[in-house]
This record gives C-alpha cells, sequence and structure tokens, in this order.
C-alpha cells in the first residue's frame, strides 16, 4: 500500500476503532553493530478518539499518576492528515497515535535481509528496542507503515 492509502484505510474507520497495521523501519543498533537490522511488526491500536477523554486517563491525571501536559511541552501536533496523526513540531514527521489493544504485537527480525530470531540480534540491539513496560499511547511514523487494515 502507499500512503496515501494507508491514510484513507485509517481516516475511514470510526472513531475509537481498532486498526490493523504493518509497518518495517530499520532497529536502534549499537555503534559497533555494521550489519542492516530491521524489525518488521504487525499490530493493532485505537484511533481517532481524544486520548485525554478515556477514563483511564482522566483517572491517572486526577490522581497525580501522571501529568497532563499542555500543548507547548509536547513534542507533537496535531497533523492535517486526519484525527489520528501527528505531526513532530521540530522535523515534520508524520506519526499514526493511538493506544494499544491489548493483542500482542508480532514482530519479525531481520539481520541484512535475512530472517533471525530476537536472540540473535538481541546483543546488537539498544536498550529502548527490548523495551517490555506497558504503554497508554503509541506513535508509529507514518513513513514506515506498508499496510492498514
Amino acid at each position: 500500500m502507499d500512503k496515501k492509502q494507508i491514510i484513507t484505510v485509517i481516516n475511514s474507520k470510526p472513531k475509537g476503532s481498532f486498526v490493523s497495521l504493518e509497518g518495517e523501519r530499520p532497529a536502534k543498533v549499537k555503534k559497533s553493530c555494521l550489519d542492516l537490522i530491521v524489525k518488521h511488526s504487525v499490530f493493532q491500536m485505537r484511533v481517532g478518539h481524544s486520548y485525554y477523554n478515556q477514563a483511564t486517563t482522566k483517572a491517572a491525571h486526577e490522581s497525580g499518576e501522571r501529568e497532563k501536559y499542555s500543548p507547548e511541552k509536547l513534542w507533537h501536533e496535531k497533523s492535517e492528515l486526519g484525527e489520528a496523526f501527528r505531526k513532530h513540531k521540530k522535523n515534520g514527521t508524520e506519526y499514526v497515535s493511538g493506544q494499544p489493544t491489548g493483542n500482542k504485537a508480532v514482530a519479525t527480525w531481520f539481520r541484512n535481509g535475512q530472517k533471525v530470531t530476537f536472540s540473535d540480534v538481541e546483543n546488537d540491539l539498544l536498550a529502548s528496542e527490548k523495551k517490555t513496560e506497558k504503554t497508554d499511547n503509541m506513535f508509529y511514523c507514518l513513513e514506515n507503515l506498508t499496510e492498514a487494515r
């Protein structure tokens, strides 16, 4: 799919519905790694609704568990592409923004074009590629998306 088709599919979804996405991007690797390591991901997210209107988000802000950021503090702003998109304030990169659905993402790893296991590339990856903590909001670079359903 091209970017225009992906944007159309995401924007055609009713607010708050799930969208299945597929993407591929270069992995974040240590400086000593000379190989090209690529992560291919298949995942779902809930898109097109207001993050601040979710019950869990409201409760976390009211309890002080999470800070409510003003637009000036955020690194992104709303995009002209649609409700589910955000634009980086400094470099203009477009992202799909949404909430995880609870369904497990599937990652496939490649080293120099050959499919490998996570354990084969784990020692070459930066710590940020190995995060396991749950998040309540996620962003995926539009340029890296290959499919939307």
